[in-house]
C-alpha cells in the first residue's frame, strides 16, 4: 500500500521539544512504556484534523508550538480535486505534497494551514475525513457516523456511482421545487407586473411620441391661443414703422436736416442714420411677411390641444413628469425584457415528476444492491469476530426503505451488533466496551479494506482488553489491513507488534521531553522482549521474542 501520511513534525508540544517522524506504507506499530508519549502523537495528528486546541499544550517557557503532517496525493486525484476547490493548491514543485500545519500560540489561540495558505478548522475537517480515520478510545471514530456507514455500504456493494448519481438527482429535484415553489407564490405579482407594463408600452407606442414634441406642441398652443392680439400688435407695429408719422419717416426727415450743413461729425452721424434706415427697410418687410402668416386655425387648436392633453393624461396616469413620458417605453421595455414570461408552472410540475421517476428507478435499485451487499457484509464480518473470539456477537446490516427523500435515497441503514445471545443487535453507538468495539471496528474495516474510502487508518490500542490468541489475531487482521490501507497502530501487545512492517519505540529524554526512534531488528527484538518480560528483560524473554517475530514473517 502506497504512503499517503508521509510525515509528522512537532515542536514545542507538551513534552516534545523537536520530533519528526517519517511513516512508511504497510503497518507500523508504535510502541513504548506508558506515559513515554505515545498519546502526544495522537493528539498532535489530532490536531492536524481539525481537533480543537486545549490549553496548556505548549512546551514549558515557549511561546508556540508548531504542529505539521504531510500527506501524499499521488493515488488521490479526488482529494487534489477537493483542495483546488477549496482554494488550497498543491506546490507546482511537489504537486503530490500536501501539508497541513496547526500552531498553537501561548495566548491560547490556534492558527490553521493548508499547503501554507491560511485555513479553517472546517477545512482540515473536510479535507482530512479523506485521509485518515483516527479510532482512539476516547474519540469518536467515523464508524459511528451514519454518513459513513452508508459510504462504507455503498462501496462495498459497488454502488457509489450510483449513490452520487441519486443525490445529483435529489439536489436538482429540490431545487427545481425550491424554485416552483417561488414561482407559485410570485406568479400573481408577477402577472399584476407584466400586466402593467405591458398596458405602458401599448399606451406609449400608440402615442407615437417624437423627441422635442413637447417643447414643439407648447410653443405652438401658445401663438395659436394668442394670434388675435397678435395681428392686432404686428399691424400696430407696421403703422409705426411704415405711416406718415412713422419711424421711417422720421429718420428721413432727419437726415435732410442734418444734410444741409456741411460738418465732417455730422456725416459720421447721417451714416448711422442711413444704417438704421436700411435695417428699418427689412424689418418692414419681415413684418409684412409675418403678418401675412397669420392666420387663425381653430381645426390646427384644437389639434394642438388634444396631442398635448393626451401627453399630460399618459403622465398623470403613469405617475410622471410630462417630459418623461418621453423616455418611459425604453425604461418599461427594457425592464419587460428582463422579468421575461410568467413561469410556466406545468412545464415545471412535468420536470418534477420526470425527476421523481428517475429518483424512485434509481432508488429500487440502490435498495436492492444494498440489502444483498448488507447480508454479505454482516457474514463477513461475523467470520471475523469470531476470529477476534467474540463468536456470540450478532453482526447485522440493517437497510429499511424509508418514505422520505433523501440524498442518499430513501434507504435508512444502520451497522448493528449484539454481544450477547440474549439481546437484541443495537446500533454500534450503543456498545458500551470500549475493547468490543475495537474489535468490532477492527472486523469491519479489514472486511472493507478493499473497498476502503480512507487511504490511512490510526487505531489506539485496538487491542486493548485483549492478550494471548486474541491480541495475535489482531495482529494478523491489521498485518491484513495493511495491505489495503496504511495502518498505524498504537499498542502495548508484542503480539500485534510482531506484525509491524515497521517499528517506532516512543521513549522519555529526560524529565520532560519525548523521542521516537524507528528500530532495527536488534533494537526491535529487545523492545519485544520489554513488552513480554516487564521491568527485567530475561533471556528467556529475547528467545520468545524471537520466535514470535519468526512466527509473524512466517505469516
Amino acid at each position: 500500500m502506497p504512503t499517503v501520511l508521509r510525515a509528522l513534525h512537532i515542536q514545542n508540544f507538551i513534552r516534545v521539544r523537536r520530533l519528526s517522524i517519517d511513516f512508511t506504507g504497510g503497518l507500523s506499530v508504535i510502541t513504548g512504556e506508558s506515559g513515554a508519549g505515545k498519546s502526544l502523537l495522537l493528539g498532535a495528528l489530532g490536531l492536524c484534523t481539525g481537533e480543537r486546541a486545549a490549553s496548556g499544550l505548549l512546551y514549558p517557557n515557549t511561546q508556540q508550538a508548531v504542529i505539521s503532517a504531510e500527506f501524499d496525493l499521488t493515488d488521490l486525484p479526488a482529494v487534489s480535486g477537493l483542495l483546488d476547490e477549496l482554494g488550497f493548491p498543491a506546490d507546482d514543485d511537489d504537486p503530490s505534497l500536501c501539508t497541513i500545519r496547526r500552531i498553537l500560540g501561548a495566548d491560547g489561540r490556534s492558527r490553521a494551514f493548508i499547503n501554507s495558505q491560511p485555513a479553517r478548522l472546517g477545512d482540515l475537517q473536510n479535507l482530512t475525513a479523506q485521509l485518515l480515520d483516527i479510532h482512539a478510545q476516547d474519540t469518536r471514530s467515523h464508524l459511528l457516523e451514519a454518513e459513513h456507514q452508508r459510504a462504507l455500504l455503498d462501496a462495498f456493494a459497488g454502488c457509489a456511482s450510483q449513490a452520487s448519481q441519486i443525490s445529483e438527482i435529489y439536489r436538482e429535484l429540490k431545487e427545481l421545487e425550491r424554485t416552483r415553489e417561488a414561482a407559485a407564490s410570485e406568479g400573481e405579482a408577477l402577472a399584476t407586473r407584466l400586466k402593467w407594463l405591458d398596458e405602458q408600452i401599448a399606451d406609449l407606442d400608440d402615442a407615437d411620441l417624437q423627441p422635442g414634441e413637447l417643447a414643439g406642441l407648447e410653443g405652438e398652443l401658445k401663438l395659436l391661443e394668442n394670434v388675435e392680439n397678435l395681428r392686432a400688435d404686428v399691424h400696430q407695429a407696421q403703422e409705426l414703422t411704415e405711416g406718415e408719422d412713422g419711424v421711417g419717416e422720421a429718420i428721413r426727415r432727419i437726415r435732410s436736416l442734418l444734410g444741409s450743413h456741411q460738418h465732417p461729425d455730422l456725416a459720421q452721424i447721417d451714416g448711422l442714420l442711413e444704417s438704421a434706415a436700411i435695417n428699418l427697410d427689412e424689418a418692414e418687410t419681415a413684418l409684412r411677411h409675418f403678418a401675412e402668416g397669420l392666420e387663425q386655425s381653430p381645426e390646427r387648436l384644437e389639434a394642438v390641444r388634444i396631442r398635448l392633453e393626451s401627453i399630460y393624461d399618459l403622465a398623470r396616469k403613469y405617475d410622471l413628469a410630462p417630459e418623461g413620458v418621453f423616455g418611459q417605453l425604453e425604461k418599461v421595455r427594457t425592464e419587460r425584457e428582463a422579468l421575461g414570461g410568467t413561469a410556466d408552472l406545468e412545464a415545471m410540475d412535468r420536470q418534477i415528476a420526470e425527476l421523481r421517476e428517475r429518483y424512485d428507478r434509481l432508488d429500487a435499485e440502490l435498495h436492492q444492491k444494498r440489502a444483498a451487499a448488507g447480508g454479505k457484509l454482516a457474514s463477513a464480518v461475523g467470520e471475523r469476530l469470531e476470529q477476534l473470539y467474540m463468536a456470540e456477537a450478532r453482526f447485522e446490516v440493517r437497510v429499511e426503505a424509508g418514505a422520505t427523500l433523501q440524498s442518499w435515497g430513501r434507504d435508512v441503514i444502520a451497522l448493528c451488533i449484539s454481544t450477547h445471545p440474549d439481546a437484541p443487535p443495537e446500533e454500534l453507538s450503543g456498545v458500551a466496551s470500549g475493547g468490543e468495539f475495537s474489535r468490532i471496528s477492527l472486523a469491519i474495516k479489514v472486511v472493507c479494506a478493499q473497498h476502503s474510502l480512507l487511504p490511512t487508518l490510526v487505531f489506539d490500542e485496538v487491542d486493548s482488553g485483549v492478550g494471548g490468541r486474541i491480541a495475535e489475531v489482531v495482529g494478523l487482521l491489521l498485518k491484513q489491513l495493511s495491505a489495503e490501507v496504511q495502518t498505524l497502530c498504537i499498542t502495548h501487545q508484542p503480539q500485534v507488534a510482531a506484525h509491524g512492517d515497521t517499528h517506532l519505540l516512543v521513549h522519555r529524554e529526560g524529565e520532560e521531553a519525548s523521542g521516537v526512534d524507528v528500530l532495527d531488528d536488534d533494537q526491535r527484538l529487545e523492545e519485544m522482549a520489554r513488552m513480554l518480560a516487564g521491568i527485567e528483560v530475561t533471556d528467556k524473554a529475547r528467545a520468545h521474542a524471537e520466535q514470535m517475530l519468526k512466527d509473524a514473517r512466517a505469516g
